[in-house]
């Protein structure tokens, strides 16, 4: 069943957002809207959610989706990162 939540920059919406994540955790899938197209995503540990996710966005079982991570650190929980892989995302990534 679809829900719509409206999240504002401004106003923090830490009740709404725990609800996002506890449906996340319950292999929701999310549409989010960006400046160009809406993204699709889900919880990564979630396998069904993430084949969900490429049925939804007609690719094979073994193409790639995007992981986005709290920080550059936590890539390494999910994928193997060499020091010269590491040491060019840091310093691509904006912010860092």
């Amino acid at each position: 069943m679809a829900k719509l939540y409206n999240l504002y920059p401004n106003n923090s919406q830490s009740c709404t957002i725990e609800i996002i994540m506890k449906d996340l955790k319950q292999e929701a899938i999310i549409l989010c809207p960006t400046n160009i197209v809406y993204a699709i995503g889900c919880d990564i540990n979630h396998k069904l959610a993430v084949q969900r996710v490429k049925q939804l966005r007609q690719l094979f079982s073994n193409e790639c989706l995007t992981c986005l991570c709290s920080s550059l650190c936590r890539v390494t929980d999910y994928a193997f990162v060499s020091d010269k892989a590491y040491r060019i995302m840091k310093s691509v990534i904006p912010g860092l």
